[in-house]
């Protein structure tokens, strides 16, 4: 008999693959260090004994998600990257699309000419985006 069943387990493998996920990224920020930005930039202002504390932490947080895995009989995808990278792309043209002038409009009244200066530098970033996607999707 299963503790869990389909709906549930899909929720818990939801849950811990974005544990999973947050967990590399804190890794990948504690290892990295300071990172510079156009809008945001990270101090590095872990000391480094804490750094080494929660580094180690990490693998054991690794180690209990693949126990409830085994225990419960997750199941683990497999995705290869360009289908992360067409995923993320996407999301970055439909937030580029909402940021020109007339989708500002939701955050108040748009200046006259706003359309002329930005909707251009939108579209600029947004034909790249879709060149990288045409390439990711030619291979």
């Amino acid at each position: 008999m299963d503790l869990l069943d389909e709906y549930q387990k899909r929720g818990l493998t939801v849950t811990l693959r974005v544990v999973e996920e947050i967990i590399h990224d804190i890794e990948r920020t504690l290892t990295e260090g300071e990172r510079h930005g156009i809008f945001k930039d990270m101090r590095d202002d872990i000391q480094a004994d804490n750094k080494a504390e929660i580094l180690s932490k990490l693998p054991v947080i690794r180690e209990r998600i693949t126990d409830v895995k085994d225990a419960f009989g997750l199941e683990k995808i497999y995705r290869e990257n360009t289908n992360e990278v067409l995923g993320r792309l996407n999301f970055c043209w439909e937030i580029l699309i909402g940021s020109k002038a007339k989708g500002l409009a939701g955050y108040g009244s748009v200046s006259k000419g706003l359309d002329e200066v930005l909707d251009p530098q939108m579209d600029a970033i947004i034909k790249l985006i879709e060149e990288i996607t045409k390439v990711l999707k030619s291979h």
